[in-house]
């Protein structure tokens, strides 16, 4: 199998954040409610439910769940009632893996952390009781497995995730990402219940007038967050030198010894992201960008502590 670094991933790297992603579980303990984004209250924020355990305050946790009197018994150290609506409320996760998504100038290609991300989100719902499921869209025959809980689908999950990540390459190939995504989309609102948690993770560079309908379709039905990947050297473009680029079998020589032409492709760089962060707001989802030039743990720890602070 392949396993070179940031190029690939493979299968024990994506079950070894078991045990990061534990403890994130901890740290950001409401995963339904930590996801609560968009222009839309929660359908489902968790005392409507049945009534499951009372447990102590953890970081993250709203101060409106907290059992004053169980409080008042154990000495005014907090504890907070939890219902089953937030243990059991499925997460949804489609990821990229197309062609166009397999480059990356620093740390990891935008294939790579796409994958790393499900793989931790995966394993948040799965430490928090949630059943969880997948769509893979790639190059190859689409993949999709429906929300469950138990941990032998979590590893069938990345087995899959692993396959689509390992069979890109950079041959050159073209892609069908404008055929797949909408397909995968398709496939996702099939699976999707009124309450389930999406996640989008893609750089949403071949989301064609249909695809974008469907997106638009998926946040208006649930909640939804989106998480565009993009290479991080938009943030470094160096200041000297040129390189090769290419896109869709069109190749260009960018030159950065001038520096109008480096202002240049840097506001266009930019300003494309801010584009795609205002579309996918407007479909009222979350937004949360990820850079290939840090960790995926680091950012989506970030991303959970922002979005589990808003109220």
């Amino acid at each position: 199998m392949k396993s070179q670094e940031g190029v690939y991933v493979d299968l024990e790297e994506l079950v070894a954040f078991a045990g990061v992603t534990q403890q994130m579980a901890i740290s950001y303990p409401r995963v339904s409610r930590s996801l609560r984004l968009g222009n839309r209250p929660s359908r489902l924020n968790g005392r409507g439910g049945a009534f499951d355990q009372i447990r102590p305050y953890l970081q993250g946790d709203d101060v409106r769940d907290i059992d004053w009197n169980v409080t008042a018994r154990m000495g005014g150290a907090p504890f907070v009632r939890v219902f089953n609506e937030e243990r059991q409320r499925a997460l949804l996760v489609l990821v990229d893996q197309t062609q166009d998504m397999f480059f990356g100038t620093r740390l990891q290609l935008k294939s790579v952390l796409a994958a790393r991300t499900a793989a931790q989100l995966l394993w948040l719902a799965h430490h928090r009781r949630q059943p969880c499921g997948l769509v893979i869209v790639g190059e190859g025959p689409l993949v999709s497995s429906a929300p469950r809980e138990h941990r032998g689908h979590l590893l069938q999950l990345f087995s899959q995730l692993v396959t689509a990540n390992q069979s890109l390459g950079s041959e050159g190939r073209s892609t069908q990402a404008v055929q797949q995504l909408p397909l995968g989309l398709r496939r996702l609102l099939g699976m999707q219940g009124r309450d389930t948690l999406v996640v989008l993770i893609s750089d949403f560079h071949n989301f064609s007038d249909e695809a974008w309908l469907l997106v638009d379709e998926v946040a208006l039905r649930t909640q939804t967050l989106a998480i565009p990947v993009f290479d991080g050297i938009m943030d470094n473009w160096p200041s000297q030198g040129q390189f090769l680029a290419s896109y869709g079998g069109i190749e260009a020589e960018l030159r950065f010894c001038a520096s109008e032409q480096r202002d240049g492709i840097e506001d266009r760089a930019r300003r494309n992201l801010e584009a795609l962060q205002a579309r996918l707001t407007e479909a009222g989802m979350g937004v949360a960008p990820f850079t290939t030039y840090e960790s995926a743990q680091a950012q989506l720890g970030r991303a959970l502590s922002l979005i589990g602070g808003q109220r």
